[in-house]
């Protein structure tokens, strides 16, 4: 590499899809990638599991347990068409969550309609809903 090759910075950023200050924050490093040579890898991860052994008030530990669902389709998602189908979904799921302000509890489904709408905003497979109810996708958050 020469002195007039620049090389790109990085940066992980890791989001629950319920979290407003993610979201607030991810527009944010959406406009920094714009000025600045930039590359952001959108990273998964759930306020419900890195709370879990927290003294956090009732009302919070369920609002968060309803970031399940959410969080297992993003990581099934990743799993079936890697990294890049992350962001189009997180787009998705927070302008319906954060902008359009509807809420997981406040959904007759907890959510599960939805997030089966932001997947078909993404373009990515209708059968991902699977994966809302489906466990087997905690130990990839634990990661």
């Amino acid at each position: 590499m020469t002195i007039s090759e620049k090389v790109r910075d990085r940066a992980d950023f890791w989001f629950d899809p319920l979290c407003p200050f993610a979201w607030i924050t991810s527009r944010w490093m959406l406009e920094v990638e714009q000025v600045r040579e930039v590359d952001v890898s959108w990273r998964v991860m759930s306020l419900a599991y890195l709370n879990q052994d927290k003294d956090i008030p009732d009302g919070y530990r369920t609002l968060l347990a309803l970031g399940w669902g959410p969080v297992r389709v993003l990581v099934a998602a990743e799993e079936r068409h890697g990294s890049e189908a992350l962001l189009p979904l997180y787009n998705a799921l927070g302008t319906r969550i954060h902008v359009d302000g509807r809420k997981l509890h406040e959904e007759v489904d907890d959510g599960r309609t939805l997030v089966a709408e932001a997947l078909a905003d993404a373009g990515l497979d209708a059968d991902l809903i699977d994966a809302f109810a489906d466990s087997s996708y905690d130990h990839a958050v634990a990661k």
